[in-house]
């Protein structure tokens, strides 16, 4: 999870800080002077996407302490966030399950489990996706398996209570 938000983004920090550096370089050589100076406060609004990366790295250690993923016979409650926050997800909501990993969840041998839940509008964020799974395929193919178990249980009992409905109208 760490490992993901340090790459995360990485490369284009490494671009714009290179490329900022050279730039204040070229400008405090060829004008030493005092209005050299005046150019601080835009490289400090320059290095905002610096500073905001490594305040997510520093950040999803936390997160990453916080984060638990639950999963019972009924429901996935998801723990997460700096301060705790929990999901409760009833596998009845689940219209689908998705498996997918990056090419650093590969590398790192894990991969991210996103629960569609009927209702709900995920914009990926990790309200309700399992991120950063170790042996995230057996993970994923028994969940897959619980839903279907428990949707297939709600369905037939509901066909049931259906069924004795009807034999309680005919008396």
């Amino acid at each position: 999870f760490v490992v993901n938000k340090i790459f995360y983004m990485l490369p284009l920090v490494i671009i714009w800080l290179g490329l900022d550096i050279i730039f204040i370089c070229s400008i405090f050589e060829h004008d030493p002077s005092n209005i050299a100076w005046i150019f601080i406060p835009f490289f400090v609004i320059q290095f905002i996407p610096i500073f905001l990366w490594f305040y997510n790295v520093l950040n999803s250690s936390k997160r990453w302490i916080n984060t638990r993923y639950i999963i019972t016979d009924y429901r996935v409650i998801i723990k997460n966030g700096f301060v705790n926050s929990y999901r409760t997800i009833f596998y009845k909501d689940i219209a689908n399950v998705f498996l997918s990993a990056s090419f650093i969840d590969k590398i790192l041998g894990v991969g991210d489990i996103r629960l569609d839940v009927m209702g709900s509008i995920s914009d990926g964020s990790g309200d309700t996706t399992l991120l950063d799974i170790a042996n995230c395929k057996d993970v994923f193919d028994k969940l897959q398996e619980i839903i279907m178990n428990n949707q297939n249980d709600v369905q037939y009992s509901d066909e049931l209570d259906s069924d004795k409905s009807s034999d309680e109208d005919k008396i």
